[in-house]
């Protein structure tokens, strides 16, 4: 099942997500919170995903920190709430052992030169990353498989790096 909300919040998000379906085998990743926290809406963003975790307890769930706005200062108000959301969001997702956080890259490098989109070396980055987590909590032998692995490249091509973030 492959879902993407462009320019929604984490509600939007997570109502996507049929939590009825078997999900006892795969991996779910969340990639959201920008609006949230650009919105100042960071406290229903994280009510969302705590409810998110306790409905999904038989499923693997990666999500993604909140990046960096690298178009302000690094010092603005939205920055400042992306490292607090962030903070918060691994505080709150500890309890949970099926949550798995996955932190963003802090490398300027990594971004479009318009700073708020996924360049190619950041979507490998990415998928490098989700690849570490896949591999550490489902055994070797079930680990993505020569049709998966396309899917996720051809996701993070056409979705996250132009419409999510």
């Amino acid at each position: 099942m492959e879902s993407t909300k462009p320019n929604a919040n984490l509600r939007a998000i997570t109502n996507t997500i049929n939590v009825k379906d078997d999900l006892k085998k795969k991996v779910v990743i969340i990639c959201g919170g920008t609006r949230d926290v650009a919105k100042n809406e960071t406290k229903d963003g994280l009510r969302t995903l705590s409810e998110f975790a306790k409905l999904t307890v038989n499923t693997n769930v990666i999500v993604m920190c909140v990046p960096h706005r690298f178009d302000l200062q690094p010092s603005s108000c939205i920055n400042e709430e992306v490292e607090s959301f962030n903070r918060k969001l691994q505080k709150t997702m500890k309890t949970f052992s099926h949550i798995h956080i996955c932190s963003m890259s802090t490398n300027r490098d990594h971004f479009t030169s318009h700073v708020l989109h996924l360049n190619s070396q950041r979507k490998n980055w990415m998928i490098n990353k989700w690849v570490s987590i896949i591999t550490t909590i489902i055994p070797k032998s079930r680990v993505i498989s020569t049709t998966t692995l396309p899917l996720i490249i051809a996701m993070m091509n056409r979705n996250i790096g132009r419409s999510l973030l």
